[in-house]
């Protein structure tokens, strides 16, 4: 069975086309590719609803039940899914990704982010040793400012690591 998009594989939406270059990167409810925003030729991020446990993907990309009781439990994982990309892409906020749009196709939703070049927290982490405690006050201040936000929006963020 498959578990990813092909690469080369084109999202549409409403008339705005997405190439998948890459996996970027996956947890238990989502996969996160770098696709091309053919248009706009710039790179963009899709994190594709796949929750891995209650689903596999068929020869044509759709995504379907591992087991028959899972199809309720997909629809409202999927809902809660698009109702987070609609509250994000209402957010703006500098330390908040901006999503840039989102929609169902493959039995499954997506949405598309601002691809962000660099390295992650973690890497950099790895590549130098521990931060320093400035470095480590600017990054939680970064951090607990766009927690604010969330929450003055009434929005509780519930994956926080």
């Amino acid at each position: 069975m498959k578990k990813y998009l092909e690469l080369g594989s084109i999202l549409s939406n409403g008339g705005r086309n997405y190439v998948i270059e890459k996996v970027l990167g996956e947890g238990g409810f989502g996969i996160t590719y770098l696709a091309e925003h053919t248009n706009l030729k710039c790179n963009v991020c899709i994190k594709e609803f796949y929750p891995q446990a209650l689903f596999h993907r068929n020869i044509d990309d759709e995504l379907v039940t591992a087991a028959p009781s899972a199809h309720y439990d997909l629809k409202i994982y999927r809902s809660k899914f698009l109702s987070e990309a609609r509250k994000v892409f209402n957010m703006h906020h500098d330390n908040i990704v901006v999503v840039n749009d989102f929609c169902e196709e493959n039995n499954t939703a997506y949405y598309v982010m601002e691809y962000i070049e660099g390295e992650t927290l973690h890497d950099k982490i790895n590549r130098q040793g521990k931060l320093s405690e400035s470095d480590a006050r600017r990054y939680i201040k970064q951090v607990a400012n766009a927690l604010s936000y969330i929450h003055k929006s009434g929005t509780l963020h519930l994956d926080i690591k």
